[in-house]
Parts: structure tokens; C-alpha cells; sequence
């Protein structure tokens, strides 16, 4: 594989992890080979200030995120909003990350439809867009939730997109697997296995740990 440089664009993936699944994984990696990112950050939120409590604790979770990533270098398992603590909110993850990455570089915050029809109800939603873009991961079968009141321009040509350091969006469709954090939990509260939802290496920690044992959803 390539060097990765901080030159090139790249896509930042947040979420709760709770516990980081295949599905993550292949669309983390169809970024970088279909969308034409140089690196992706898997984001685990400390603190969800719009979801119910998480199952795992955020170092358990990072720690999983880690081992599932670790033979993949276009992946990064960012620690930065655990690091910080408190209350997740996009806007200053993606502050964080643009001190420290130059401003003419190309960002995307990747989210998916169900979350793009509620972005409007995050805190400072707007000023998204003055730190990055947003792409817009399609749901199959499922028809394109109507943003035209998102104060982005809309680009559909990649090579343009990728060339915009912030302001724009996209939606794509890329390769996906229907697996959920919660099936996951589900089968484990059952004594079930999760074997090859989810890498060996996470499953370990998971027993390690005897997470998700009593969980409920």
C-alpha cells in the first residue's frame, strides 16, 4: 500500500462502536478504495449527548476499535473525543482534528442517511460545514432524504469534491453489510456467538471482559 500523506483528503467516521462490527470495517474500507480517501478516522464518542447510554466503556471500546483495525494502515482508530471527555459533538471533534491537519486538506465527516435527515438538530450543525465536507453514505433500496436546506453545495463529481478542503456534500452508495452493534449484543446476552460478525480480536475482549452478557438491546 501507498504512503498515506496529510496532503491528501481525508473521511472521518464517528460513532459508539458498542462493539465495532464488520459492517464499520467494510465501509470504513470502501472509503478509502471507492471513495477515494487516503485515510479514514474511526471516531469512538465519549459521551453521546443524542443516544441512550453506551453498553461498553469508552477505553474498552477504543481498545476493540483498535485491534480490529490494526492490519489495516488507511485505517486509524482516533482516540481524540474519549481523550477530551464529556459530551461528544461533531463540530469540535472536527475542530480538533483541523488544528492539526493543513486547512487547504480536503475532510469529510461520513454519515449515513438516518443520521442525515436529524443533523439539523445537532449542536452547532451548521458550522459543520466550515470545517469540513459531509458525505452521505446511501442506504440501498432506500430513497435520498430531501437536504437541499443544508448550507453546503451539492457535488456530484468526485475529483471536485475531493478537491474542496470544507462546504460541500455528496451522497454516495458504497459496499455495505447490514450488521448492527446491537444484533451483536443481542446474540451475546443470549449465549449466542457472534463469530464472523465482528473480528476474533474483538470478540476476545468482549469474553475478556464479559461484555454485553446481561445487555437488553
Amino acid at each position: 500500500m501507498t504512503a498515506i500523506s496529510a496532503s491528501k483528503p481525508i473521511a472521518v467516521l464517528g460513532g459508539t462502536f458498542d462493539p465495532v462490527h464488520a459492517g464499520h470495517l467494510r465501509t470504513a474500507l470502501a472509503l478509502q478504495q471507492q471513495a477515494g480517501f487516503s485515510r479514514v478516522h474511526l471516531v469512538p464518542c465519549a459521551d453521546p449527548y443524542h443516544k441512550a447510554r453506551t453498553c461498553a466503556a469508552a477505553d474498552l471500546r477504543l481498545r476493540m476499535l483498535q485491534v480490529a483495525v490494526a492490519a489495516e494502515p488507511c485505517l486509524l482508530a482516533d482516540p481524540r473525543d474519549i481523550i477530551r471527555g464529556g459530551a461528544t459533538y461533531t463540530v469540535d471533534t472536527l475542530r480538533s482534528l483541523r488544528q492539526e491537519i493543513p486547512q487547504g486538506v480536503h475532510i469529510s465527516w461520513v454519515i449515513g442517511d438516518d443520521a442525515a435527515r436529524e443533523m439539523h438538530h445537532w449542536h452547532d450543525w451548521q458550522g459543520i460545514f466550515a470545517l469540513a465536507n459531509v458525505l452521505v453514505v446511501a442506504r440501498p433500496g432506500v430513497p435520498a432524504p430531501d437536504l437541499q436546506h443544508w448550507p453546503a453545495t451539492w457535488c456530484a463529481d468526485q475529483q471536485d469534491y475531493l478537491a474542496s478542503p470544507c462546504g460541500l456534500a455528496r451522497r454516495v452508495e458504497l459496499t455495505q453489510l447490514d450488521i448492527s452493534s446491537t444484533e451483536i449484543r443481542q446474540l451475546i446476552a443470549a449465549g449466542h456467538s457472534a463469530r464472523y460478525l465482528t473480528p476474533d480480536g474483538v470478540l476476545d475482549i468482549i469474553a475478556e471482559h464479559h461484555l454485553y452478557e446481561r445487555s437488553s438491546t
